[in-house]
Formats: C-alpha cells, structure tokens, sequence
C-alpha cells in the first residue's frame, strides 16, 4: 500500500519497494521457466548419442546464457516500462497484470506456456530416448547370458533418470496449475477479503 493506505496499481517508478519486490519475483519466475526449457534441451541432446555432444553443447553456452538472462530481463523491463506492475493486497506480493488480465496473459502465461511446452517436449523426447537406450541394454544384457554387472548398473541408473525426468514433469504441470488456480479465482479472493 501507499503512504496514504490505497492499493498500488500501475507501478513504474523505479524508488518504489513494489518495483524492486517485482523485479525479484517476475525476473525470478522467468529465468527459472527459460532456464528449464533450455536444460530440457540439453539433457535431450545429451541423450542422443553422438560423440561429441558435450562439445557442442559447450559452443551453444554462452547462447543458452544470453536467452535466459536477456529473455527475462526485456520482458521485465517491459513490464516496468509500460506500469503494469500492481499489488495484491491478499498476497501481499507486486506482481504484473492483476488488474489488467490481458496484460498478465501476454507477460505470464504465454512465457510459461511456451516455456513449459518447449522444456515438456523435449523432457518427453528424452524419456522416450533413455526407454530406448534402456531396452537396447537389456536385450544386450539377455544376449550376454545376464551376468554383466555393468549393464545391469546401467540399466537401474537409466531407470532412475527416466524416474527423476518424470517427475520433473509432473511438477512443471502441478506449477502450471497452481498458476491458473491462483490467476482464475484471484478476483473471487480480491472480492471476498475486501
């Protein structure tokens, strides 16, 4: 709130905590979202087999960098620009779009809808990359009689990274729906605490 108790809407000015608040938790939010998306690529490339994907993956860093670093920090900029910035008195949080719900679609979830599709593509390519990988070493196993150990090492390490990319999805999912539960029924709540 301001000095005199009202809500802040339609923050810009660069001395106000709501800004710095926002810049913290918006920049914050979609760094994590570009960063997941670029890291789902990587483990996707990694997982192809090709000898020398650690090398080009190392030639595409400082590009992974200047995505997830620029990405957020234009859109952030943009938000603080144009004053779309508002509190939420029942959050307690500054945050872009409250008020104006086109602007919060086009900033928060087109971002993480890309995002979130992108990084879910490729986590699922990798899932179906490692189940592949997986098979070829168990029927490499059953070929060799079952007695390698190193194979059977290998096939439980795959199994846990399949196990641990699945469940990176399905928190991906709940977070997309924590986000459209809080942004739907923000304004029944903003209503019913009044």
């Amino acid at each position: 709130c301001r000095a005199d108790n009202t809500t802040r809407y339609g923050e810009s000015s660069i001395d106000s905590s709501c800004v710095v608040s926002f810049f913290l938790l918006y920049f914050g939010s979609m760094s994590a979202l570009f960063w997941y998306a670029i890291c789902a690529y990587s483990c996707y490339y990694s997982y192809q087999g090709t000898e020398n994907h650690r090398q080009r993956l190392n030639e595409k860093s400082a590009m992974f960098y200047m995505i997830a670093i620029l990405g957020p920090f234009i859109l952030t900029i943009m938000n603080i620009v144009v004053g779309e910035i508002d509190a939420d008195p029942v959050y307690g949080i500054c945050f872009v779009g409250l008020v104006n719900t086109q602007w919060r679609i086009a900033m928060v979830f087109v971002p993480f809808g890309v995002c979130g599709i992108l990084g879910t593509y490729w986590k699922y390519r990798s899932i179906v990359s490692l189940i592949s990988i997986n098979r070829s070493m168990r029927k490499q196993k059953a070929a060799a009689g079952g007695s390698k150990g190193s194979v059977s090492r290998k096939c439980a390490q795959t199994k846990t990274v399949i196990i641990r990319l699945a469940y990176t999805l399905f928190y991906v999912f709940v977070a997309f729906a924590g986000i459209l539960y809080v942004s739907f029924l923000h304004a029944r709540n903003s209503e019913h605490h009044r």
